[in-house]
């Protein structure tokens, strides 16, 4: 009886040993992910910013007040034929230039006609394939900055936005 009695207490110890090694597999890799979680939580750009004002992660609300600070020339809509060996295409653009500076310049109503010129000339040398991905739109947009800036004297526009852009 006594060999029964310790062989039952040693599986009983068994038993306890097994039940606190699969409670330490479980609990390890959860206190883990947990620590994981919360530190994934806790350094996310927006926290890390309310410590560090000059963290390059997040803009501060006077960044974005300088991107924001030009003023925006709407002009009307342009309609140009493409440049299209094969197919007759027409791109219609509406586009927004923003200046470098806070308030409107009367040279740029002035010179107007003269944009509007440069950029139609510019758009109807483009062919349909060149405007349909992201990488052509952005040169495009360069090009018109950059024909834009050459007609202006007194001031100089930072950035173009396509606020209509339609091919067919």
């Amino acid at each position: 009886m006594k060999i029964t009695d310790t062989s039952e207490q040693h599986n009983g110890k068994n038993n306890k040993k097994m039940k606190k090694k699969g409670l330490f597999i479980f609990l390890v890799p959860l206190v883990i992910l947990g620590f994981g979680g919360g530190l994934m939580y806790f350094l996310k750009p927006s926290f890390l910013a309310s410590f560090l004002p000059n963290y390059a992660g997040v803009q501060t609300e006077k960044d974005t007040a300088k991107k924001e600070k030009g003023f925006l020339y709407k002009m009307d809509p342009l309609i140009v034929n493409l440049a299209d060996a094969e197919t007759l295409h027409y791109l219609k653009i509406k586009i927004d230039l923003e200046s470098t500076e806070e308030k409107p310049n009367e040279e740029f109503e002035k010179r107007l006609p003269q944009i509007r010129d440069n950029i139609l000339l510019l758009l109807s040398t483009k062919e349909r394939k060149v405007l349909m991905d992201a990488e052509g739109k952005n040169k495009l947009r360069a090009e018109i900055c950059e024909k834009v800036n050459q007609s202006l004297k007194n001031f100089k526009i930072k950035d173009i936005y396509f606020t209509e852009f339609l091919i067919q």
